[in-house]
């Protein structure tokens, strides 16, 4: 009975007359049905070339994996309160970015974010393409600011460590940070490092609370990560990016455009449907303006640079601090996390 309705349920989504169902709705959406929207994206990236089982089982080698434990265990910030909004499933994940599976296929799932961009080219190189161009783009603002070749960079949400390395391949002579919320992925970065060129200094901390000094960072990347994040939480993020960065240190956001995003989906509902069920806060980045949230954050030299066929590159300087005085900043101080929905029992800590 239960495969009867399984079946008649994703004949029901898939049908050319598919009406989605209201936000609402996708919020209650069971695992199963998210679970389906997550299977195609697994096969959509195999048809565009990645290799989604191989790049997988090399992190389920035996050795392989035991050493991504014992990294998790030497990383791991036992005391870690997650807020609520964090432990929301994720991209298929009934426990989002909190467990093995998210982590082993995050290379796969990486890889295949750019692979449709170009079309007829091969998917490492449209991936390579992507990297490049943000890399590209921010070592060029920075010269066009006259601004010092950073020494200290930190990768906020920088997940397996694939944009953290890509920092590294830029900037060689500079310290390189990557910092994450989930030891799981974190666990993979390291192995990853530790099989690299690359040495970056890997940090489980949550992006609120960034626990650096205040005037110690030169550049911060926060790549494909905000529109993961509600709008206040987004707001204490860049409060806590303004605080670490030194006077005309560069902030740089790398993340969807919602207005070529919205193209893309003109006319393919299914694909927008099963995009937005993966995404839980994607509604409201769907309304965000970067450039005036990043201004309320204090910050000057706005610049946005297309990066790629879906995504763009905002580039900005901490305000000198005669002027950041005279900014608006966003009150996100009194947030209250109770108010955001749980959708499961959390087996973490929540933040109060």
């Amino acid at each position: 009975m239960k495969y009867i309705l399984l079946c008649s349920t994703i004949l029901h989504y898939v049908s050319s007359f598919f009406i989605p169902p209201p936000p609402s709705a996708l919020k209650q959406a069971s695992s199963g049905i998210k679970h389906i929207a997550r299977n195609w994206f697994i096969k959509r990236a195999e048809e565009n070339g990645i290799p989604w089982t191989a790049l997988v089982e090399k992190y389920k080698d035996k050795h392989t994996f035991r050493t991504c434990e014992a990294w998790k265990y030497a990383l791991e910030n036992r005391h870690m309160c997650y807020p609520p909004y964090f432990l929301q499933p994720f991209h298929g994940y009934d426990n989002g970015n909190m467990n093995w599976d998210a982590a082993i296929e995050n290379e796969a799932a990486t890889r295949s974010i750019s692979a449709n961009y170009w079309k007829d080219v091969d998917p490492y190189i449209c991936e390579s393409w992507l990297r490049n161009n943000i890399t590209q783009t921010i070592h060029r603002y920075i010269e066009n600011e006259k601004i010092d070749v950073p020494s200290t960079i930190l990768d906020l949400g920088c997940s397996i460590g694939i944009s953290t390395e890509s920092l590294a391949r830029k900037f060689p002579g500079s310290r390189m940070i990557g910092m994450d919320l989930s030891p799981y992925f974190l666990s993979v970065a390291s192995y990853r490092s530790s099989n690299s060129p690359y040495r970056i200094e890997y940090v489980h901390a949550n992006a609120e609370s960034i626990p650096l000094e205040t005037n110690s960072v030169d550049l911060v990347a926060i790549q494909f990560m905000l529109h993961e994040v509600p709008v206040l939480p987004t707001y204490r993020v860049l409060n806590e990016v303004f605080r670490v960065l030194k006077s005309n240190g560069v902030i740089a956001i790398v993340d969807l455009e919602p207005l070529r995003l919205q193209d893309l989906f003109n006319g393919a509902t299914f694909r927008k449907w099963a995009f937005d069920i993966t995404e839980p806060h994607i509604n409201d980045y769907y309304k965000n303006d970067m450039r005036k949230v990043l201004m309320k954050s204090g910050f000057c030299n706005i610049m946005k640079y297309q990066n790629d066929p879906l995504n763009s590159v905002w580039c900005a300087m901490k305000m000198p601090v005669q002027y950041a005085e005279e900014s608006y900043t966003w009150n996100v101080n009194t947030t209250n996390y109770n108010n955001y929905p749980l959708y499961y029992e959390p087996r973490y800590a929540i933040c109060p």
